[in-house]
C-alpha cells in the first residue's frame, strides 16, 4: 500500500465521509485560546437546529411553526449577510470525515496548522480547529487531538453533510 492509500485508509475507512465543496481554509498560526470550546459549542448548536428541523420534516410541524421557522431562517440569512467572516472563505472541494479532511489542492503550512471552517450555511460562523499535516503533498491533513467531545460532534455534523448530500443526489 502507497503512503496516500494508507492515509486514506487511516483517515476515511470505516467511518462516514462526503466529498463537496465547503467554505474553509488551512492556515498557518497557532490556534486561538478557546477555540476548541467555541468549535464544541457551534457545532452542538448546529446539530440543535438542523435534527431538531429534521424531526419536524416528518409531519410533526403546524403550519404556523413552519412560518415561524421560515421567518426565522430568513432573519439569519439577512444576519449572515450583513456580517463580515465567513462568506470570504473559499469554498473549495473538499473530502472530510471525522478524523481529518483531503483537499484537491495542496495548502500551505507546516507540520501543524489550523483549520477555519463555516460547518453550516443555515449558520454563518465559522470555527477554528487544529490540523497535523498527514503524508507530504499538503493535502491530507488530520484533526490534531479534537477531544471526545468534538469528535463525537464532528463525527455528527459529516453525517448531516451526507445526509443532506445523498438528498441532494436523489432529487437530481
Amino acid at each position: 500500500m502507497d503512503e496516500a492509500s494508507a492515509i486514506d485508509h487511516a483517515l476515511f475507512a470505516d467511518t462516514v465521509t462526503v466529498e463537496l465543496p465547503l467554505r474553509l481554509a488551512v492556515l498557518d498560526g497557532p490556534l486561538p485560546a478557546g477555540a476548541i470550546e467555541q468549535a464544541e459549542r457551534l457545532l452542538q448548536w448546529i446539530a440543535a437546529v438542523e435534527d431538531r428541523r429534521g424531526d419536524e420534516g416528518e409531519g410533526a410541524s403546524t403550519p404556523a411553526l413552519r412560518r415561524i421557522e421560515t421567518k426565522l431562517d430568513v432573519l439569519l440569512h439577512l444576519l449572515a449577510r450583513a456580517l463580515p467572516g465567513p462568506d470570504a472563505l473559499p469554498l473549495q472541494p473538499v473530502r472530510i470525515g471525522p478524523r481529518g479532511l483531503r483537499l484537491e489542492a495542496a495548502a500551505a503550512g507546516g507540520e501543524h496548522a489550523m483549520l477555519h471552517w463555516q460547518p453550516s450555511d443555515a449558520l454563518p460562523v465559522g470555527l477554528k480547529l487544529p490540523l497535523r499535516r498527514l503524508g507530504s503533498d499538503g493535502r491530507t491533513w488530520a484533526f490534531d487531538a479534537p477531544g471526545p467531545l468534538l469528535e463525537e460532534a464532528l463525527e455528527r455534523q459529516v453525517f448531516r453533510l451526507h445526509r443532506r448530500w445523498r438528498a441532494q443526489q436523489r432529487s437530481t
